[in-house]
């Protein structure tokens, strides 16, 4: 169940880098703004892969999925400066 909520703060923290990227008017290279959301998003996502391989329960493997779904956007994200 953590790696669960690990992974929906990341998918969450991932739209509202969205939402205040249109509110700001993008984001300039190597924004600080950025950066903090791509270093927590990346660590949660990866905690939620950590957690999710080591639990068990029926939200073990769609937890893995989702977590390395959006530790892939992470990392792509991070390149992408």
């Amino acid at each position: 169940m953590a790696g669960f909520v690990l992974g929906a703060m990341s998918t969450l923290l991932w739209i509202v880098g969205i939402v205040w990227a249109m509110i700001v008017g993008g984001f300039p290279f190597y924004d600080p703004v950025l950066l903090f959301f791509i270093r927590i998003g990346f660590l949660t996502a990866l905690g939620a892969i950590l957690l999710g391989l080591t639990g068990k329960g029926k939200l073990r493997w769609p937890t893995v999925g989702a977590a390395l779904a959006m530790g892939t956007l992470w990392l792509l994200a991070a390149t992408a400066e």
